[in-house]
């Protein structure tokens, strides 16, 4: 087999896992053995040009790129949760509305026949009382509702920000030999996702 082409000039310790690749790795749910063999391959295989890689570590950046994915696929379902939560607040809230709709109906008939009008305006209040301060939990769920989801996407976003600028050169190997402090820079970034 050809021999592997001369790697470009990197930092002394750029064979050390660096400390921000292993704390993405202990975000991930992989044994052992796995996460040690990525400790170890890992900054090999980044510190290599992409049109120089071998299978292995081709292999290896295609398989911490499927973790990061699955980080992805993992925030994208809070989100999606976060929304179902917040539709199913709206729907409650309609029905309480429809509650004091019905409460003040209730009230104005009971009103109008004026038979035993102060007993039964009294228990209309009190509905209509009881109604408001469903519809003022429900209104105060939905606004924590909203702001969880607006965290969330934020967030995502600031997720996916950040893993452009930082995992797609990493990964792609586009920094030149004498850039290897930027690409270390590009590295330690990577934590912030997570």
């Amino acid at each position: 087999p050809d021999a592997p082409a001369d790697l470009p000039m990197t930092a002394p310790d750029s064979a050390a896992c660096p400390s921000a690749v292993a704390e993405v790795l202990a975000c991930f749910a992989c044994t052992k053995s796995c996460t040690d063999m990525m400790r170890a391959a890992l900054p090999h295989a980044l510190a290599t040009k992409a049109e120089d890689r071998h299978e292995f570590q081709a292999k290896v950046i295609e398989s911490f790129d499927e973790m990061i994915a699955e980080a992805r696929a993992a925030l994208d379902a809070s989100v999606a949760s976060g929304e179902a939560s917040q539709a199913a607040l709206e729907a409650e809230k309609l029905e309480a509305a429809g509650k004091i709709e019905a409460a003040r109906k209730t009230e104005a008939e009971k009103v109008s026949a004026k038979t035993a009008a102060a007993e039964k305006e009294s228990e209309a209040a009190v509905a209509r009382a009881a109604a408001e301060k469903v519809v003022a939990e429900e209104q105060a769920k939905l606004a924590e509702a909203q702001a969880a989801v607006s965290a969330k996407i934020a967030a995502r976003d600031e997720y996916a920000k950040t893993l452009e600028e930082t995992w797609g050169p990493v990964k792609a190997g586009s920094f030149a030999g004498k850039d290897w402090r930027k690409r270390n820079q590009a590295v330690d970034r990577l934590p912030a996702v997570f």
